[in-house]
């Protein structure tokens, strides 16, 4: 492992850059003082602080948005939000949202006014100089003043200070490399336990290859980042084919790894290998907390249903998981894997599967979507992204609350948008 120290860099950086990205950022993405909302207009503190970050589509591409408000926004209005630009993911930790935005390579901290709820740029780190590439990857919050960002196709995890937004340590391995495309390579979300930062590595569908020969390569993977010791490793499970972009959990908080959405199935149908020598691509597998697969539990979800097409595993709850997937009996397949968004117009299916006794029995609280992903707990309670799929390419997507194993709060419906990762700033 190399390491490159760029704490001396960073803290040299003179006040006159940094104000001059500070006044960029102002004039580019902060709203003015008119454009504020008089939440508590007799100065009192709001109760409460809720961000919700917006993508909607224009002309010039997806523009991303955040908004942060008293309660969860039942609907879309950007009419006090912050344009954030093009590539932004939005995160929440503390009292303050973290925004990364991949073409400028920074990562801001707002302020978030604890009267009005108006928003203020208080800090901006520039990871330009690190070698981070794709900046897809939501940052991970530690501490107060340790945070990491990474970039496993370049092989860098960057250890960064969220309280005074200076760069602390960047670690160096080898770069990640997809078994069937070396650019499709997804992390999106990662998981802390402990002293270790769990990242599912997502490989995406390999449009443009394969005939596969060496069904030893393929298997689900897990990275495994040790905030102590500044390790990383690769955690491989070769009774799945490959991961999803996120995990599940349960209502105890133990982790599971989901089959990997839609390319698992895509690859099993269309390319050339020996299916009785690869992982199963519908298999549901454990994590446990020390970072490792559990090696007592495997569910192989096509030993009861005929599944041509996995959806969308939602959650885990009271033993059993909840997922969406395209029946083998009723999925009308387009010829190639060229169109492969052909897919999306068959009818899909939600169940519920007991993880002990495999009984399947229908699920009907998603019924009114198309997909539902487990995103984030927020005070004891899960809240999931429900997307309903539109031709025009940008979904209406819906945040719920989970009340129990099959019900459901519809809290926010936004027609012609997708919300990110709902956070609660206080």
């Amino acid at each position: 492992m190399k390491i490159l120290n760029f704490k001396k860099t960073i803290k040299n950086y003179t006040w006159a850059t940094m104000l001059l990205i500070g006044a960029l950022a102002f004039g580019i993405t902060s709203c003015s003082d008119d454009d504020s909302t008089d939440v508590n207009p007799d100065g009192q503190e709001a109760e409460s602080a809720w961000m919700t970050p917006f993508i909607v589509s224009t002309p010039e591409g997806f523009i991303h948005y955040l908004t942060v408000t008293e309660e969860i926004p039942e609907e879309l209005d950007l009419s006090n939000s912050v344009e954030l630009g093009l590539n932004a993911n939005v995160i929440s930790f503390n009292e303050h949202p973290y925004v990364t935005n991949g073409n400028a390579k920074t990562i801001t901290k707002w302020k978030v006014d604890r009267t009005d709820l108006s928003l203020s740029v208080e800090g901006i780190l520039s990871f330009a100089s690190t070698g981070i590439v794709n900046a897809g990857a939501f940052p991970i919050f530690v501490s107060e003043t340790q945070a990491f960002l990474y970039d496993l196709k370049e092989g860098l995890v960057v250890e960064w200070n969220p309280e005074d937004m200076t760069i602390i340590e960047v670690y160096q391995f080898d770069p990640l490399v997809s078994i069937y495309n070396p650019s499709d390579v997804i992390t999106f979300l990662s998981y802390l336990r402990g002293d270790k930062i769990f990242i599912p590595v997502w490989q995406l569908r390999p449009f443009e290859c394969c005939n596969i020969t060496n069904t030893s390569d393929m298997g689900a993977i897990v990275a495994v980042f040790d905030v102590n010791t500044k390790t990383l490793a690769y955690e491989k499970d070769t009774r799945l084919m490959s991961a999803n972009s996120n995990m599940i959990l349960d209502e105890n908080g133990s982790l599971y790894v989901p089959p990997g959405r839609d390319q698992n199935s895509l690859i099993a149908r269309y390319f050339d290998y020996d299916r009785d020598q690869a992982p199963s691509p519908h298999t549901l597998l454990k994590f446990n907390d020390d970072g490792t697969f559990d090696t007592n539990f495997s569910l192989n979800l096509d030993d009861v249903l005929d599944i041509e097409l996995i959806g969308e595993a939602s959650f885990v709850f009271d033993n059993k998981v909840v997922f969406t997937y395209y029946d083998s009996r009723d999925a009308q397949l387009p010829p190639t894997i060229d169109n492969w968004g052909a897919f999306r117009t068959n009818p899909t299916r939600q169940v519920a599967v007991d993880l002990a006794t495999k009984e399947v029995e229908p699920f009907t609280a998603f019924e009114n979507y198309d997909a539902v992903a487990f995103r984030r707990q927020i005070d004891g309670v899960n809240y999931y992204l429900a997307l309903n799929f539109v031709e025009s390419g940008m979904n209406d997507s819906f945040y719920l609350r989970q009340d129990s194993f099959d019900s459901f709060t519809e809290i926010g419906a936004y027609t012609g948008a997708t919300v990110q990762v709902l956070g609660k700033l206080w």
